[in-house]
């Protein structure tokens, strides 16, 4: 980026001097040093700089000494080693090695490659400090709610197979404003919005786990787990559980979150459509293109690039489904938007991962009311989420029903069981696992969420032990 401080490191002083001059010319503040003690003290007492250009055979420390002290020093330092062609391997190790973010032949062909290396390498360490410094922001601010509420208790609420409360714990009581709820008919205690969720639930799949979120009065968001009690031969039973967790906080932190995202995608677009073309441009040079090693990692940078840009695309995307724009509700046909997946290029993208889609449809399933473009989305979320969770040759299933007056959508995969503690936060807009894994963007899940929320339909995720995961939705039928 114009204007940053570059340092440049070469005993050769000619030729020092000039990577000196071109890279003023173009606007960088630019220190030198003519080895590479005397390089390092300039790191230590002038830093810090967006980057080191540094030669690789230097006397007393060489290049590959200077980029690792420097890389201690200053972690956040991008490098650009110039090397002889005598050195190519030891440029390519140093870069494997040390964290050089690119090479150069020395002498260079065009002086001009000089200046292209250090904006692509100050844009990239420009837009990595910006989202470390967003993710630093938001766990502050996670850290902080999470402290405030770190005593809340969850409420825990079960019944019988008559529907008969037979356990209540005083946190269940005191969300439900009752002083006592062992004995009483859950239905008659229940407010409308659990009332409901618990009907349907009882027709979500024979009533196994399933956890899902309902708006509760005062602005509040609980997230409820609904567990059944088995009825066996030898004993009477049978029942459920309900465990209620007020996850407020984490959708105001949501929003938080949110808004700090927008803020920083809104920054990095224009930038980041501009390294994106320079790198397209660089990859068309005759001699990038005649260079193998070259062309791999122009190749590795336009898919890093490329990732970048449709997470900033995905976000404001939601951004726009969470405010509403555009909503246009009309009949839609469940059955007819999965035969027309089945036919599109997201499908090819799914069976090319390896998974084997299985499709069930029930026939005469109801038309339901909604943005026809949203759960045609909203379908294209989930099944991108079930992929990546899937492992080549596990089967991904794509369900369609009718059952108990809603239309059920069902995207199961076969991959690893999303964990407990997971489950409070899986809807986050920047969500990562506790085993530190995330989806192609983060925000597949969040934007199913959204549009389900926008639509008026109801979220539903189900944990199958040993594997698998089953997200559902379901939505009243039209009329």
């Amino acid at each position: 980026m114009k204007g940053d401080r570059v340092l440049v490191v070469d005993d050769d002083d000619d030729y020092r001097q000039l990577m000196v001059g071109h890279l003023v010319r173009r606007g960088y503040q630019v220190d030198t040093a003519a080895d590479g003690e005397a390089g390092l003290r300039t790191l230590e007492s002038s830093g810090p700089y967006a980057v080191l250009v540094t030669d690789l055979m230097m006397p007393g420390i060489d290049g590959i000494e200077l980029l690792r002290k420097a890389k201690v020093h200053d972690p956040a330092l991008e490098a650009i080693v110039v090397s002889g062609a005598g050195t190519l391997e030891s440029a390519i190790s140093s870069m494997r090695q040390s964290g050089a973010f690119d090479y150069l032949p020395k002498p260079l062909d065009r002086i001009s490659d000089l200046s292209l290396a250090v904006e692509r390498a100050s844009e990239y360490r420009r837009i990595r400090l910006e989202r470390e410094q967003l993710l630093a922001k938001v766990t502050a601010e996670r850290e902080r709610l999470r402290s405030v509420i770190a005593n809340a208790g969850d409420a825990i609420l079960a019944a019988d197979a008559e529907g008969v409360v037979i356990a209540a714990n005083p946190a269940a009581c005191h969300l439900l404003g009752q002083e006592t709820l062992v004995g009483l008919e859950a239905w008659t205690r229940l407010p409308p919005p659990l009332a409901v969720l618990l009907a349907h639930w009882q027709a979500f799949e024979g009533q196994r786990p399933a956890v899902t979120e309902v708006p509760y009065p005062g602005d509040a968001v609980q997230m409820v787990s609904l567990t059944s009690i088995p009825r066996t031969e030898a004993e009477q039973g049978g029942g459920w559980v309900m465990v209620l967790r007020d996850i407020t906080h984490l959708k105001r932190l949501d929003e938080i979150t949110l808004r700090l995202l927008t803020e920083a995608a809104s920054r990095i677009r224009n930038p980041l459509a501009q390294a994106f073309s320079s790198v397209v441009e660089l990859n068309e040079l005759p001699e990038v293109q005649a260079d193998s090693r070259a062309t791999e990692r122009v190749d590795r940078l336009m898919t890093q690039l490329g990732s970048i840009r449709r997470w900033t695309e995905d976000l404001m995307t939601l951004v726009q489904i969470e405010a509403g724009a555009g909503a246009a509700p009309q009949p839609v046909d469940f059955a007819a938007l999965v035969r027309e997946w089945m036919d599109s290029a997201s499908a090819d993208q799914a069976r090319q991962t390896g998974v084997v889609p299985k499709i069930e449809i029930e026939e005469r399933v109801p038309y339901v009311h909604a943005d026809r473009e949203l759960v045609r989305k909203l379908l294209e979320q989930l099944v991108s989420q079930a992929t990546w969770r899937s492992e080549p040759g596990r089967e991904l299933g794509i369900r369609v029903r009718y059952n108990q007056e809603q239309v059920w959508l069902e995207v199961s995969d076969e991959g690893e069981v999303i964990s407990e503690a997971d489950m409070p936060h899986l809807f986050e807009k920047v969500f990562v696992e506790s085993r530190g894994r995330f989806g192609p963007t983060g925000l597949e899940l969040a934007m199913a969420k959204a549009i389900v929320d926008k639509t008026g339909g109801q979220m539903w995720v189900r944990r199958h032990e040993p594997r698998g995961n089953t997200f559902a939705v379901s939505y009243p039928p039209l009329g």
